[in-house]
């Protein structure tokens, strides 16, 4: 970073409104559980906390805006006349801001009738005039003209994060023009957020060569006659008046009614206390953390992280009798947690812990043919609980099976057959089940330590993983309990586990040929949508790129109401479904994306996946990425395999039977719409189900009036549009986008639909309330998921909350059912028909392979297995078939 050359003191004085906004728009839909929102203070405080950390300031200063009206609006009446009203809940973070600088011990400055600049450029002047140095942290560019010796600017790079020092070299390269001449550029550009007009016509990027060619505003506009471009020329001959009351208003003041007052902006450590407790309320995870370490180390540890304060005890062994001793030891425990670490699928290290702190460990070179038995025989034993981090990674690494790539001599049992027993935590999925919207890092040991134990992420590597899993143990389950999570834990999620792990094993059988054929005939179909294509725009571009793409229908004159930040049409898939209504290209440019999809992400890929020592496709489940509890998968990602075009069902000939044996398909029937009628207890939805009725007939008849066989077939479509989009809570605009009528209809169904179903309509209405008050929504098993935007000040967020609150319930207790009943079905299997195998779970379907014989017998038990799972108010249909492959048993 540049240094002074006598070494001077440095004052830096943060700009808070330019990295307030900035926070607010780059850290979008931040909250806390209760609904308040926290990105903007988020991002504001990591800012300020790094600078801090990254370069120890000696003086230190906040400055504000004040709410007083601008000295400036006595120039100009208008100035910041057309500034948009600050968003709601940017407003409220204000407040929340200060405190976050009085608990850091910053100081803040606030003058009426004054701006930020306006301090922070007087504090500067009188910063260097004091012998100090003074360091502008903004991303301001405004602020650059403040810029000489003794002045510069920090500013935060906008793709790495990182701090950019900026003097004078740095000016000129970043805005085009040394700082003494950054006022003429802003007086000719002028400035649309602050209502400063400047010169007509005239651009950053025409102002910058203006200014580079004349030297200065007043060289410009003397010799206006002599600019070679018209628009210019007239700008500066007609508007100097304007462009001179603009370089007025851009023009920071540097004579505020401000002190320099530098033993009040010397550095203070912060009051530690007071940010554990303010973060903590905030949530934020980290910086809790960090200041309860802080507390710790002052003996004022908080009460909410008691297990960060555990002395550890840890003993390798690496001794046969010495292992063997320790394995022996686990009979006389009631429960230890375990842990295996690898390195590419390969077991390298284990460790047993029996309590928080205390850890046995190993390396796998250690344990020899006895010593490993001794080892899977107290992880099978029943009578001793277990814990662990990702019960199905560690089964893996246990039973090295063909398809994970790594060989059968690494395993550590004799087949592919090993199962715990009583494992009653698997912290992973503890974590999900308190949190399902948290990000995925959230769940690994560390992130679940640093959320849940008050550890920093370097603390918990210097733990041993077992000694962490156990502390975790000790805090998720009792929250669990509280939060009445123990009965999806314990039936559905733990039992699953090993169920998803032998699926994964089975694997399915891929034929390439269906494939070949479908490749060739997408690609034909490419070929033509892509003539098709540019003839209608009128000229070749990439179909891919979305800024091409725009540029194509701004010069078609394409109208639309969605743009994009920059004022660009979108071209995202909502917005292309919307112009297909009225123009052939966008139908067109969906369709190639529907084909090329399907082509590079399932035909050409599938074969390619089908692994060479099993010959099959082994796609991995996961449990803990879905917020509403659903199943999800990778490699390939077969929740998304498409079903609603031809040519995507196409795609499911492909998965095949063995030899002499069936695929059987089982098929919850409408399995949302059945749970929307026993959850809102509408009669006349239940009464229909209850009858065996066509549920969308019976909607055209009751809702849209539909008589003769003729207005049936007319009104179907849209009465099954609206019962499902009713189910994902759906409003009018969503309904006439999705089956394409006027709003004003689609408005007048839904009224029409709540009038038939006003049971649904309570549910619509109370839901969403309901979960306001107690940030959350459950399923019928009482699983949650947590809705902080509920509460949040941004009408589209929230709205957005609330159809999630309303679908919730709904499809998380659909997965539930569909859990409930996988597990069950592998349970019955064995013994009713032990060579039938589950092979894919997928949405609401089950697809199971079995010899030919069996397959009728197959298909009674899950269907049985899958209607009985529940009882509710109307019947649960599944519907099961049988094929030689998949498209033939759908």
């Amino acid at each position: 970073m540049p240094t002074s050359p006598n070494a001077r003191h440095r004052l830096f004085l943060i700009d808070a409104m330019a990295h307030i906004y900035r926070a607010y728009y780059a850290v979008r839909g931040l909250a806390t559980k209760s609904g308040q929102p926290t990105n903007a203070v988020f991002g504001f405080t990591s800012i300020v906390r790094k600078l801090q950390k990254t370069y120890a300031p000696e003086y230190l200063v906040v400055a504000m805006d004040s709410a007083a009206p601008s000295f400036r609006k006595a120039w100009f009446e208008n100035y910041k006349a057309n500034r948009a009203e600050m968003p709601a809940d940017l407003q409220e973070q204000i407040p929340v801001i200060e405190k976050v600088c009085d608990a850091l011990r910053i100081p803040r400055v606030k003058v009426d009738g004054y701006e930020a600049d306006d301090l922070i450029g007087t504090l500067a002047r009188l910063a260097v005039e004091q012998g100090l140095e003074a360091v502008i942290v903004s991303n301001d560019k405004d602020m650059t003209q403040l810029v000489r010796d003794g002045i510069s600017i920090l500013r935060v790079d906008n793709k790495s994060g990182e701090f950019v020092w900026c003097d004078r070299a740095g000016v000129e390269a970043w805005i085009g023009v040394p700082p003494e001449q950054v006022v003429d550029v802003l007086a000719l550009w002028g400035d649309s957020s602050d209502n400063i007009p400047g010169a007509p016509g005239i651009g950053e990027k025409g102002a910058v060569q203006l200014i580079r060619q004349f030297g200065s505003l007043d060289e410009a506009l003397a010799r206006h006659a002599e600019v070679s471009r018209k628009t210019y020329r007239e700008a500066l001959r007609d508007h100097q008046a304007t462009i001179a009351l603009a370089k007025r208003l851009v023009t920071i003041c540097q004579e505020a009614p401000v002190t320099l007052d530098l033993e009040s902006f010397r550095s203070q450590p912060p009051d530690a206390a007071a940010c554990y407790e303010l973060f903590s309320a905030l949530e934020f995870k980290a910086l809790t953390a960090e200041f309860a370490k802080l507390l710790a180390a002052a003996e004022q540890v908080p009460s909410a992280t008691p297990t960060a304060a555990v002395t550890t005890s840890y003993h390798e062994l690496a001794t046969s009798e010495g292992l063997r001793r320790a394995f022996d030891s686990v009979y006389a425990r009631d429960s230890f947690a375990f842990h295996f670490e690898d390195d590419a699928g390969v077991m390298t290290r284990g460790s047993l812990s029996f309590g928080p702190g205390h850890a046995l460990r190993f390396e796998r070179a250690a344990l020899d043919a006895g010593t490993r038995d001794g080892l899977l025989e107290i992880l099978a034993n029943g009578l001793v609980n277990k814990a662990c981090h990702d019960a199905k990674r560690a089964l893996y690494l246990i039973n090295c099976p063909p398809h994970s790539g790594v060989p059968a001599t690494e395993a550590l049992a004799s087949g592919q057959d090993f199962r715990f027993e009583s494992l009653r935590d698997d912290v992973h999925l503890a974590g999900y089940l308190l949190d399902p919207g948290v990000k995925a890092e959230r769940l690994t040991l560390t992130g679940l330590a640093e959320t849940y134990l008050g550890l920093e992420a370097g603390a918990v590597q210097a733990l041993d993983p077992a000694d962490v899993v156990s502390r975790l143990q000790a805090v998720l389950r009792p929250k669990l309990e509280s939060e009445g999570l123990l009965t999806v834990y314990e039936t559905m999620e733990l039992p699953l586990t090993p169920v998803l792990y032998d699926v994964e094993c089975a694997g399915v059988r891929i034929d390439p040929a269906p494939l070949v054929e479908l490749e060739a005939e997408l690609r034909r179909e490419l070929e033509r949508l892509t003539t098709e294509i540019y003839e209608l725009a009128g000229e070749p571009f990439n179909i891919n790129s979305p800024q091409q793409v725009a540029d194509i229908f701004e010069k078609l004159n394409y109208e639309t109401s969605k743009k994009t930040a920059t004022g660009r049409i979108s071209t995202s898939a909502d917005v292309l479904e919307e112009l297909a209504e009225r123009y052939d290209l966008p139908r067109l440019i969906l369709e190639y994306r529907e084909h090329e999809k399907l082509l590079n992400t399932y035909v050409t890929v599938l074969p390619r996946l089908v692994h060479p020592a099993t010959g099959r496709l082994h796609t991995t489940f996961t449990q803990t990425v879905t917020a509403t509890g659903r199943l999800s998968s990778v490699r390939p990602n077969l929740q998304n395999i498409p079903i609603r075009t031809e040519m995507g069902r196409r795609t499911r000939r492909a998965f095949v039977a063995e030899e002499g044996c069936r695929l059987i398909s089982a098929d919850y029937s409408q399995i949302e719409l059945r749970l929307l009628a026993h959850i809102t207890e509408d009669a006349r939805m239940t009464a229909a189900f209850q009858a065996g009725e066509d549920i969308h007939e019976r909607t055209a008849r009751d809702v849209f009036g539909a008589q003769t066989p003729e207005e049936l077939q007319a009104t179907r479509r849209l009465a099954k549009a609206t019962n499902f989009g009713i189910a994902y809570g759906v409003g009018a605009y969503g309904l006439a986008r999705n089956v394409g009528i006027g709003r004003k209809e689609a408005k007048k169904a839904i009224d029409a639909y709540f009038a038939a179903y006003p049971g649904i309509r309570r549910y619509m209405e109370e839901t969403p309330e309901n979960a306001r008050r107690t940030g959350v929504v459950r399923t019928l098993y009482g699983r949650l998921r947590r809705m902080p935007d509920l509460n949040s000040r941004n009408f589209t967020v929230r709205s957005r909350a609330e159809r999630e609150a309303i679908n919730a319930p709904i499809q998380g207790t659909a997965a539930d059912l569909m859990k409930l009943a996988m597990i069950e079905v592998a349970r019955r299997l064995p013994a009713a028909f032990p060579r039938a195998r589950l092979v894919l779970q997928v949405h609401d379907e089950l697809l199971l392979e079995a010899p030919a014989d069996d397959a009728p017998g197959v298909a009674a038990l899950v269907r049985s297995v899958m209607e009985g799972v529940a009882t509710l108010r109307v019947p649960l249909v599944v519907e099961a078939r049988i094929g030689t492959n998949w498209l033939e048993a759908k």
